[in-house]
């Protein structure tokens, strides 16, 4: 949407976006590339915690990196790690998966032999921040209004039914919920 801002504590432009960063659970497969990534010498923090540091992350990084779970049974990448990074000002390098519809346009793909050239190439020549601008100006120019127009009726019922976390961190009836002040 036009009006997408960066929410990231740090101001996108003030800033200087240095190396690579990694969030999410590391599986065999992923810690067998990120091994030989961080073997290159390329700076690659590795996060697992909260969303709030993996958001201050996302705003010092040039490039996101996305590698799939596993190469069998979970070999896609998710949306949300590249609408997470892009709206955070960083572009996402990730390695060639099943197609995702939705991320067009929006993530740099290669084999997975070479991510760390690629990575290092982009962060050489400063073509990362050239690939964040540009896959943001095609992010925010999508169409949302009509998609959110379908998708909001069903929000409601889905925050209401929401107790993954156990009863204890259940979240209010939608109905009841009532924004911060």
């Amino acid at each position: 949407h036009p009006a997408m801002k960066p929410f990231s504590s740090l101001p996108v432009g003030d800033v200087e976006r240095k190396g690579l960063v990694f969030f999410g659970s590391v599986s065999a497969h992923r810690s067998k590339i990120l091994e030989c990534i961080q073997a290159t010498g390329i700076e690659c923090q590795v996060f697992q915690g909260h969303n709030f540091h993996r958001d201050l992350m996302l705003g010092q990084a040039a490039i996101n990196l996305s590698i799939p779970l596993n190469d069998t049974t979970m070999n896609h990448v998710s949306p949300f790690r590249i609408y997470s990074a892009l709206h955070h000002g960083c572009m996402t390098l990730s390695v060639t998966s099943r197609t995702v519809p939705g991320l067009e346009g929006l993530v740099d793909w290669v084999p997975e032999e070479r991510l760390a050239d690629r990575a290092a190439e982009l962060l050489r020549t400063g073509e990362c921040h050239h690939l964040s601008r540009l896959f943001l100006d095609r992010f925010v120019a999508r169409p949302m209004t009509g998609l959110l127009q379908r998708m909001i009726p069903y929000l409601g019922t889905c925050i209401a039914r929401d107790t993954r976390a156990g009863q204890g961190e259940a979240l209010p009836p939608f109905a009841d919920f009532r924004p911060p002040k």
